[in-house]
């Protein structure tokens, strides 16, 4: 499967028929390398910098959140070192629509996703733990 079948596979409809996710991208974190390898629209903005960022440290995030594109966000909880859950999840600022963010941290390839207006937290996080676990399991 191509990575754009898997941003698309994340903004379809979930096992239940609806589309949760607005957004999705998968980005490589090869040091110096950073970029988006596939992505919908929403999130093709993304700068190197802010993926190195999001790769990194979360406690640096905490003080200053992150930008995810024009979105400026603010650290919840950070689960990337939990076998259960891989992923950090942020919240837009409210000036940037207060969307459910998730991103998940595999070696080499990071998942991004953002819930559609009014879409909870665990429905974003459960759409891309998944495909994290895989590309954890694949060696990516």
């Amino acid at each position: 499967m191509s990575w754009q079948a898997y941003v698309d596979s994340l903004t379809g409809p979930d096992s239940s028929g609806n589309k949760t996710i607005e957004d999705a991208a998968i980005c490589g974190l090869a040091a110096g390398a950073e970029s988006i390898w596939a992505s919908s629209p929403g999130l093709s903005t993304m700068t190197a910098d802010q993926i190195k960022k999001l790769a990194g440290n979360s406690s640096a995030l905490r003080e200053c959140g992150p930008s995810i594109g024009e979105m400026k966000c603010m650290l919840l909880t950070d689960d990337s070192e939990n076998p259960s859950s891989y992923c950090m999840h942020l919240k837009a600022s409210k000036n940037h629509g207060g969307f459910n963010i998730c991103v998940g941290k595999a070696k080499t390839a990071m998942v991004i996703a953002k819930g559609k207006d009014g879409t909870a937290g665990n429905q974003v996080s459960t759409r891309v733990f998944p495909i994290v676990k895989y590309l954890r399991d694949a060696g990516y």
